[in-house]
Order: C-alpha cells, then structure tokens, then sequence
C-alpha cells in the first residue's frame, strides 16, 4: 500500500483547473496495527533497500503481509 499521506491525483486535477486543494489529505494510519486487527502481518518502510530487506528477512508464512511503503507524493507532479 502507497502511503503519501494525500489523494495526490486528485489533488493535481483540483490544481490544474485552478481550484483550491480540498478534501485531499488523509491523516496517518497505523497500517501495522490495522493489518494486524485482519489477522495479518503487518509493516511499513521508508525506503527501496528497507523494503528488500523486510522480503528477504523471516516472516510467518501462513498469515498475509501489508506493506505500507512511504512514499513522497511529490513525484506525481512530474508524471502528469
């Protein structure tokens, strides 16, 4: 899961039209906790190499893994 913090896309059309950022920003979720209220493993990272370590590292195998990757919402801009 993608976690910028925002719904940055939408945020970019309310800009392109000129119009006022509204309804965009999403408060933090604690993502561990909540895959874990499933039933499931739960973790979030910060960073490309911390996410290739959490793969590569031991984990239950028998339950789900939500991954909560931090992300700068920043680089959308340069997409659209």
């Amino acid at each position: 899961m993608f976690c910028d913090g925002s719904l940055n896309r939408i945020e970019i059309k309310q800009a392109n039209r000129k119009y006022p950022s509204w309804g965009t920003l999403i408060e933090a979720t604690d993502l561990t906790r909540l895959a874990q209220s499933m039933g499931c493993e739960g973790a979030e990272v910060k960073s490309a190499p911390a996410l290739e370590r959490l793969l590569a590292g031991r984990r239950p195998k028998d339950r789900l893994l939500v991954v909560g990757a931090q992300i700068d919402p920043a680089q959308y801009t340069q997409q659209f």
